[in-house]
Order: C-alpha cells, then structure tokens, then sequence
C-alpha cells in the first residue's frame, strides 16, 4: 500500500468500541489494490508481529466511492494526460460528492461536456474516461 492515512478507525464488533490511530499498518493479500487516496473497509483480524509491532492482517477488502477533495485530485492526477490543472477543473465542475461516481458511469463523457469543463473537449474527455476505466475500473 502506498500513502498515509490521517486517521484509522477499528469497529470491535463484539465490543462496540473504536480505537482511533494516527498510524497503522495493514497487511495481507487484499491490500495489493488499495493506492492512494482509496477509501476502504477491511475485515480480519490485530497480529503482533516481532519486528514491525502491531498490524492488521487484512482478510477481505471493499473499496469504497472516494468523497474526498484530495483523494480524488490525487486519484485524477494518476490518469495519463491529467495534470493538477485539469484535476482541478473537473473537481470543480462536478463536484467532489458526485465525481467517482460520474467518472465510473457509462455515460462519463456526456457528463463532463455538459458540465463545460474548461479545455475538456470530447477527445480528451473520452481519453480521461478510458484511463479512468483502465486504472481504476467501472465501479
């Protein structure tokens, strides 16, 4: 996993109680998909281990739709053709609540020409589509 997460939250199912860190590794076969700026919940179980101490030992993984203004700049920037202007742009005109979920829609390029995006013509909004879909799936 690459990145750092501001703040972690645990849910003790059996305890009802949540433990807040401000850093936490988390570790196992499921983390592989998860890059920066991806929100997400895990389910397994604390591990000590002898040399890196305490870790999650993740055993399943749901991503979850980013809402996050920067997470969702970074995750914009990560597309071929698409510099921090252009990230800017798009976040601006679609809003950061709706942006995932536009970006992963069939009818994306549609959306963001209506939304004018400032030097986002039809090809380029095609392009940042299908660098969407490549990288981060239709979701």
């Amino acid at each position: 996993m690459d990145g750092s997460t501001e703040q972690a939250r645990f849910a003790r199912k059996h305890h009802n109680q949540s433990i807040k860190t401000q850093c936490l590794a988390v570790v196992g076969d499921t983390v592989g998909s998860v890059g920066v700026g991806s929100e997400c919940v895990f389910e397994g179980s604390w591990t000590l281990d002898r040399f890196q101490a305490l870790q999650f030992k993740a055993t399943r993984l749901q991503l979850v739709a980013t809402t996050s203004a920067i997470a969702l700049k970074y995750k914009l920037q990560q597309l071929e053709g698409v510099g921090v202007k252009l990230a800017d742009l798009v976040l601006q005109a679609l809003g950061p609540a709706r942006c995932e979920a536009v970006l992963s829609s069939s009818d994306a390029v549609a959306v963001m020409l209506e939304a004018k995006v400032p030097g986002l013509g039809k090809a380029k909004a095609t392009a940042v589509k299908k660098e969407w879909d490549l990288k981060y799936g239709r979701q």
